[in-house]
């Protein structure tokens, strides 16, 4: 069994669905930091599609996985891309104000209306 492949077609999956909740996102919002956050999204799936090429052996003059590479420098760039895109927004607290003034993350949300019934 290839196992480069299996790790890489595990990490597929996570990727895959961070990539097509970014892209539910930003169809629905279509902000700037939706799009950005998709882009960081993209590259994260760039990243685990090289690991793919190079399990493959695909595009063999990339030479995937060897040091001071056209695919080497590819990797890298898509992995810090998609860290800053993605992921270094998010866990820097810049998240912007959704409708109603409320803040992305759970601690700030503001209860909308009137609270149910049961608790007033």
């Amino acid at each position: 069994m290839n196992v480069p492949l299996f790790k890489a077609l595990v990490a597929l999956l996570p990727a895959s669905l961070l990539l097509s909740g970014s892209v539910i996102m930003w169809l629905r919002g279509k902000t700037p930091y939706q799009f950005i956050q998709l882009l960081g999204a993209g590259c994260m799936v760039l990243v685990v599609l090289t690991h793919v090429c190079e399990a493959l052996q695909l595009l063999p003059g990339m030479h995937w996985g060897l040091e001071h590479s056209g695919g080497h420098y590819v990797d890298l760039a898509a992995a810090v891309l998609g860290f800053a895109l993605s992921g270094g927004l998010s866990a820097s607290g810049d998240l912007p104000a959704q409708a109603g003034g409320q803040l992305a993350c759970a601690g700030a949300l503001k209860p909308r209306g009137a609270p149910p019934a049961h608790l007033r």
